[in-house]
């Protein structure tokens, strides 16, 4: 009988990438934060938070614009002091607090996956890979927000949690899960309880050591209960104290009322996370292997599982209840996505020659083929931004109406961008395959690399570049120096505090009152200047013009904004509304 009968065939060669997903994580992330400005509104809002607390020296009650800014507790903003008071005030540090707050969750879910299934030790590597690979999550790893940050606190309080069920010394372990629930709470609020909550709720269900009595868990359960507690309230009662009732009516009620009962902002259908949960799991649910895995991980009946669904599936059920959604708050769900997304490779894997040496990813017939929907994504894309960049070309000389400056995303992006994008694509089949960790390394290298390609490319445009409020900043810190007022003309979001390290606020003019409140500032301070805000052609009386997102902002002296304001203009109300 033929020796090949006999004999495995061997796979096609592949390339051997390192699996050190955190390392490819933080190193991609850090080039793609710190070669970008802070994109309004969000990341300079809570920038001018972070620095109207440090130069205020306030580091209990956060303040935007001269007011306690009562929206977001202050974790985030004491982490971006903590790196201040090493290194000074800079716009580097901040950018990089969520990509090593990434870098430890991706540790986090190792971890996990190796406590879940010791006996499998290959989950464990290729968790990280998976999350860290996932599209979304890389681009919000290097944006100044809450989201990756609370992640992280949940992770770490899912760790926990574990702990406590496995026995491992069970009072420290509830002690650990009630500080990291607690700073949570402190890093975006009490929606962390969503995410935690069911945990512990629902361990007599899915507790490894069903022999042990209930009282027992529920006595621990209770001192995480109370730490988680103590944690925030030892923030917000003093900070409620030095910032007023109304300050402290807000931080302690309004908070989990508003925000959590009766959210009124981004308000979507309750189907919304259904339909963009697989967008958020990109690349992986384009590849029709992780649905056979994640199917075959949620059929498995082990302690892990049922720990990673009460985990999932509960905050899933009242994050579609609440009626404020946004994509970002799907992000404390990617880790026990990613794990269940590893354990099931792992089974059907296993289901094709076992798991000696990892074995295949395909199971030994597919050569990368089964990532072409990625690919042809990225090739698509690859080539329209090289034909829009060819194509457009500069499309705003000197001289051109401003109105010219927003004509698209693809004007002024260098043709090479694009050409890497797709080289992007064409790369993702060859180096997405061989053996697991390999493939899924090569996958993950290839998402970074492409999302990092495009924030750039997309912020480098002419489009993009209107996101840079440095030149206005500049301007209002010169005239503010001068001596001189400039107040907003409408809802201002602190976006030129940090940029422009203004040491004064900015007044608003806006409500009903605002025409009032103009004509008693140009007759207070004749020289005063007010930021306008519009679209389409700037008034002629504007002094200088700034492009600001797809609109732009002039500065027009106080004598000229008064007969052009009252003659109907309304004060802007920004379209983003604080999360």
């Amino acid at each position: 009988m033929s020796r090949s009968l006999f004999q495995r065939s061997r796979p096609s060669p592949a390339v051997e990438l390192p699996a050190q997903p955190w390392l490819l994580l933080f190193g991609l992330g850090m080039l793609a934060a710190l070669t970008r400005v802070p994109l309004p509104i969000d990341e300079t809002r809570y920038l001018t938070v972070a620095w109207e607390m440090w130069q205020r020296g306030d580091f209990l009650v956060p303040h935007l614009n001269g007011e306690p800014y009562s929206h977001k507790p202050p974790l985030l903003f004491w982490l971006i002091h903590a790196g201040w008071s090493v290194f000074g005030v800079n716009a580097v540090w901040p950018r990089l607090v969520p990509v090593l707050a990434a870098g430890l969750l991706l540790w986090v879910v190792r971890d996990l996956a190796g406590r879940h299934w010791p006996a499998q030790p290959q989950a464990a590597g290729l968790a990280p890979l998976v999350l860290g690979g996932a599209a979304f999550f890389a681009a919000f790893s290097t944006f100044i927000m809450f989201d990756v940050l609370l992640a992280l606190c949940v992770a770490l309080a899912a760790r926990a949690t574990w702990r406590m069920g496995e026995g491992d010394a069970p009072l420290h372990a509830a002690v650990m899960a009630g500080v990291w629930s607690g700073l949570a709470i402190l890093a975006k609020g009490p929606v962390a309880l969503v995410f935690i909550l069911p945990l512990w709720l629902l361990g007599p269900w899915w507790r490894r050591d069903p022999r042990a009595r209930g009282v027992r868990w529920w006595g621990r359960v209770a001192l995480a209960l109370l730490v988680m507690a103590a944690v925030p309230l030892a923030w917000a009662l003093p900070a409620a104290n030095a910032g007023g009732e109304a300050y402290g009516q807000a931080i302690l009620l309004k908070q989990t009322s508003q925000r959590m009962v009766r959210s009124f902002a981004h308000q979507r259908p309750f189907w919304y996370y259904a339909v963009f949960l697989p967008l958020v799991f990109l690349p992986w649910a384009a590849w029709p292997r992780a649905w056979r895995a994640w199917r075959a991980a949620v059929g498995l009946r082990d302690a892990a599982t049922r720990f990673l669904l009460a985990w999932t599936v509960p905050a899933l059920v009242v994050l579609s209840l609440v009626s404020g959604k946004q994509p970002q708050y799907l992000l404390p769900l990617l880790a026990p996505g990613a794990l269940l997304l590893a354990r099931g490779l792992t089974l059907t894997e296993g289901h094709h020659g076992g798991m000696g040496g990892l074995g295949r990813l395909d199971g030994g017939g597919d050569r990368g083929l089964g990532w072409w929907p990625v690919a042809l994504v990225l090739v698509a894309l690859g080539g329209l931004m090289m034909a829009g960049a060819l194509a457009l070309g500069p499309v705003a000389p000197p001289g051109e109406p401003f109105r010219a400056w927003h004509r698209g995303w693809l004007a002024d992006v260098p043709w090479w961008s694009g050409m890497l994008v797709l080289l992007c694509g064409f790369a993702l089949p060859w180096l997405a395959r061989g053996r697991a960790r390999t493939a899924l390394a090569g996958a993950h290298l290839v998402t970074l690399a492409a999302v990092c390609l495009l924030l750039q490319t997309l912020l480098a445009s002419q489009a993009g570049r209107t996101f840079d409020l440095a030149p206005i900043a500049a301007e209002v810190r010169r005239v503010q120096a001068a001596g001189q007022t400039v107040a907003f003309w409408g809802d201002y979001h602190g976006q030129l505090g940090f940029v422009g390290r203004l040491e004064q606020p900015v007044p608003e003019l806006m409500g009903p009152q605002a025409a009032a409140q103009l004509a008693a500032l140009a007759r207070q301070s004749p020289t005063a200047e007010i930021i306008v805000e519009g679209r389409g052609a700037a008034p002629a009386v504007a002094r200088l013009v700034f492009p600001y997102r797809r609109k732009w902002w002039a500065l027009v002296p106080v004598a000229a904004a008064v007969p052009l304001l009252a003659s109907g203009a309304a004060p802007a109300a920004d379209a983003t509304p604080e999360e």
